[in-house]
């Protein structure tokens, strides 16, 4: 059975998830407070699990570090602690490897739609020549 995650718990693993993926934006607490209005002692006292803070100040933080508010309260994925795996995501390299993912997506889409458009041209070809070979005498 999973442990039951006291609040001291959450206010813990928040400080430490918004410390990781701010360090690892190359953010300084005075940058992320200015960013999401509070002051550089409320950042720091929340990266130390000192602060509870609230939920649209949650929100804000979550947007100035670019991940979605849960992300900021995870414990584990998929079965790694969750706080290294965050400052890795969050790093440069990973940011680079996500539009490389994005470049290929599209470009997938792309060669798709072009597979399609040459599949409609050669239905149209295969009728063109069955209406001609119906049309000889």
């Amino acid at each position: 059975m999973a442990e039951t995650l006291t609040p001291l718990m959450l206010v813990a693993t928040l400080g430490r998830n918004v410390r990781a993926l701010r360090a690892a934006r190359g953010l300084s607490q005075e940058d992320l407070a200015a960013t999401v209005n509070l002051t550089r002692s409320s950042i720091a006292n929340l990266e130390a699990g000192r602060q509870n803070i609230t939920v649209a100040a949650l929100a804000r933080v979550a947007a100035a570090l670019k991940v979605e508010p849960p992300v900021l309260l995870a414990v584990e994925v998929e079965g790694e602690p969750a706080t290294p795996l965050l400052a890795r995501l969050a790093s440069a390299e990973w940011d680079v490897r996500r539009a490389e993912v994005r470049a290929a997506e599209a470009e997938a889409r792309a060669a798709e739609a072009h597979a399609q458009m040459l599949h409609e041209r050669a239905g149209r070809v295969r009728a063109e020549m069955a209406l001609a070979v119906g049309a000889a005498p």
